[in-house]
């Protein structure tokens, strides 16, 4: 059993994740999740802290793109 999984971190587009997802066509599962950083959890670098990322609305919109490629998946929060 596996599942492939992107954290849409600071950086990553919508077409980027796009071609992920594309990349991983014909696996069994395909998860986007949503990137948080806790305040008590350290970054490898912490610029990131301060940057944005993708929201939910837009994973489930890559999401709703993908989901006839794969048996299970969609977005974690």
């Amino acid at each position: 059993q596996y599942e492939f999984r992107t954290t849409a971190g600071p950086g990553l587009s919508i077409d980027d994740l796009l071609e992920i997802g594309r990349w991983l066509e014909g696996g069994r599962a395909y998860w986007l999740q949503m990137f948080q950083v806790s305040g008590e959890k350290g970054l490898v670098d912490e610029s990131y802290r301060e940057l944005s990322a993708l929201k939910e609305i837009d994973l489930e919109a890559v999401w709703h793109q993908l989901r006839d490629r794969f048996d299970v998946g969609g977005v974690r929060s």
